[in-house]
């Protein structure tokens, strides 16, 4: 923040059960995770284990605080505890910075505040969107589909991806690597971020892939993917771990890291969004099949069977004035989803940035700098670092 030098008070909130607040989602086992991660288990099965897992800790801690019970999670929710927040503060004026799953949450903040006047909601910047209805379970095969499509493309770019000429070359090398993992997991000793002892990690197709898609969201990991992959097909030994190492070793120790809330992200994940028919998911891996054969278990393995219903969040457009920000070369988030809804919000302005992936302000120095001017004065044209 020193680098955007906003002048203003910067107020962080840790949605229910997440981070700092209290009382918190905790009934994770490392040891019952690690012995997991040491046996071969195919893709459904693990899914099958994970749910049970998480669904016996819901149970749990909703007999010990009723504040953690699904029914009581979600972004409107969370849009309503940060209402009161600020509330409480008394400011008089203030502006929304959301990234990513934030910018969802903005939108909610703005349309609950809608209906009242002088709220003091100045304005807002949405920094790769994601607004409600283009998330949930029934996108999932579209997802994993395209956010892989774009890394093939736009590694290219990068000196280690240049071992092969091209997008088609690439898609075969991995789905070379993930042939020879399901037949050959490889077995290694992951180093721990939190001193804790290393922990063994059994790499096979499934979890490969999902490590693969953590490290999509930046570009400068893409060529940790190219390496990996090369790895994994051309390699052997003691060359072959160290190299599956730098892209496995982050995966690892993000799904150990507490400020991470996998049981808090699944609860909200269910309550904003409409599972959908089994039917249409179905068709959704007709369309997409590149990565089908990761996708398939997801429905029938999602936990949101089992969370109470809820009513979803709809797509709104935002009354305060806002600037969207989008990377082209966004895998997750991806730049067509701002391009749309930008044409339908009046009250919006788009900045496109070339070569720029998820979290364009983590990247784009020029734009965090100049923040403060479309915070000032909103309701002008944003031109800056174009």
């Amino acid at each position: 923040m020193t680098v955007a030098n906003l002048k203003r008070d910067l107020i962080l909130m840790d949605p229910r059960g997440t981070g700092l607040s209290l009382p918190k989602f905790n009934c994770a086992d490392d040891g019952e995770q690690s012995r997991l991660w040491r046996q071969n288990i195919g893709l459904s099965d693990e899914l099958k284990i994970n749910n049970e897992s998480m669904m016996k800790c819901f149970e749990s801690l909703e007999k010990q605080f009723l504040a953690l019970s699904p029914k009581y999670l979600g972004t409107e929710i969370s849009a309503s505890d940060l209402i009161n927040l600020i509330q409480q503060l008394n400011y008089k004026e203030w502006n929304i910075l959301g990234v990513s799953y934030g910018t969802r949450l903005a939108l909610e903040i703005d349309r609950q505040l809608s209906a009242n006047a002088n709220t003091g909601l100045k304005s807002m910047v949405l920094d790769s969107v994601y607004p409600a209805g283009y998330g949930g379970v029934q996108t999932w095969p579209q997802v994993l589909d395209s956010a892989i499509s774009g890394f093939f493309t736009g590694c290219l770019n990068q000196p280690e991806c240049k071992k092969v000429n091209n997008s088609n070359q690439l898609k075969e090398e991995l789905l070379t690597a993930l042939k020879n993992l399901n037949s050959n997991p490889i077995g290694m000793n992951i180093r721990r971020w939190d001193g804790e002892a290393s922990m063994y990690f059994l790499v096979n197709d499934h979890r490969f892939v999902s490590a693969i898609f953590a490290a999509i969201y930046d570009p400068r990991d893409w060529s940790d993917i190219a390496k990996a992959i090369y790895a994994v097909n051309h390699q052997s030994g003691l060359q072959q771990e160290e190299q599956l190492k730098i892209l496995i070793e982050p995966y690892l120790n993000r799904n150990l890291n507490s400020q991470f809330n996998s049981l808090a992200f699944t609860a909200v994940d269910c309550a904003d969004n409409a599972m959908g028919s089994e039917q249409d998911y179905v068709q959704s891996l007709i369309e997409f099949p590149l990565m089908a054969d990761y996708t398939k278990d997801q429905w029938q393995h999602q936990l949101c069977h089992q969370l109470p219903e809820k009513r979803h969040l709809q797509l709104h457009g935002p009354q305060a004035p806002t600037l969207l920000l989008s990377g082209k070369n966004d895998p997750v988030t991806p730049s067509a989803w701002a391009v749309a809804v930008h044409r339908q919000w009046k009250n919006s302005q788009l900045i496109l940035r070339e070569n720029l992936a998820h979290s364009v302000l983590s990247t784009d120095i020029c734009l965090l700098e100049n923040l403060s001017r479309f915070f000032d004065e909103p309701e002008k044209e944003f031109s800056y670092c174009q």
